[in-house]
């Protein structure tokens, strides 16, 4: 999938590869290379064994408004770009040995929470 470039998804909104064993790191420019799906709206890569960085590039996807990156191994700081996900409703990062502090930028995404985040 590194380089496929999804070109003839261009209706597909929801990435469901949950589940499938699917390991290794994810390229820089995984979401970037989608360029025909860049209003995807569910994205699910949950119960895998995906490790490394979540790639910067997950930013580009605007319309998207369910992310589920549970129960990998992804062990680096959240990506400062999530904070351009303004559609977002749902994240689920657990599971994971992410480390740092959840970035400003989507705490400060709209939302209907209340009290501190810990």
């Amino acid at each position: 999938m590194e380089s496929n470039k999804f070109s003839g998804f261009n209706s597909m909104r929801i990435f469901d590869v949950s589940c499938h064993r699917f390991s290794g790191i994810l390229p820089s420019n995984y979401f970037g290379n989608w360029s025909a799906m860049i209003d995807y709206s569910v994205i699910d890569l949950s119960n895998n064994r995906f490790r490394g960085r979540i790639p910067d590039s997950i930013g580009d996807l605007r319309y998207l408004i369910t992310l589920n990156c549970s129960r990998n191994s992804f062990d680096s700081l959240i990506p400062l770009s999530m904070g351009s996900l303004t559609e977002l409703e749902f994240l689920d990062l657990s599971a994971n040995k992410l480390s740092g502090r959840i970035p400003e930028e989507l705490v400060n995404l709209y939302n209907q929470l209340s009290g501190l985040i810990p």
